[in-house]
């Protein structure tokens, strides 16, 4: 079955609407697969602590200063891994470049397969890039954009 050789994931998802539809689309899933996967409601970001959130349970969830919510937040190299990431794939809505600050260590010593999102705000085209390359310059990058108008762009690298 496809993803069998996967040994763990762990899913990140701090609004509380898609928190719930993340958990209950793991019904969907085998037994085995289900024991895979760890969900987590918390933000990834730069530090741990907490942000101000706007929980709607739509692409407008977002960290915001005016947010009605506060919702836990973590780093990738603060948050304590079963195993080192292999795969990280990132559409935070904008914040992609404060989680990347927030992964640094772990890029340079593992680098893992990323899939980040580029398109949210204009700046991330060439800023995510070249992040990621000054972070790790191992890295072999790829853009692509997944519909003729360039929304859904994503940064690889591996």
């Amino acid at each position: 079955t496809y993803g069998d050789d996967i040994p763990h994931i762990t899913c990140f998802e701090p609004d509380n609407l898609n928190f719930k539809n993340l958990i209950g689309s793991l019904h969907k899933a085998t037994i085995a697969q289900q024991a895979k996967i760890q969900c987590i409601q918390l933000a990834i970001i730069d530090h741990q602590g907490y942000l101000t959130f706007n929980s709607d349970g739509t692409a407008a969830s977002a960290a915001v200063s005016n947010g009605k919510d506060s919702i836990p937040c973590d780093s990738i190299d603060q948050y304590r891994h079963s195993a080192p990431p292999t795969f990280i794939k990132m559409d935070i809505e904008g914040a992609e470049v404060e989680a990347l600050y927030g992964s640094v260590k772990t890029l340079k010593q593992h680098k893992p397969f990323l899939a980040i999102s580029a398109y949210h705000l204009q700046n991330h085209l060439w800023e995510i890039p070249l992040l990621i390359k000054q972070i790790n310059p191992d890295y072999k990058l790829f853009l692509r954009s997944h519909n003729g108008e360039c929304f859904d762009t994503i940064c690889y690298a591996k």
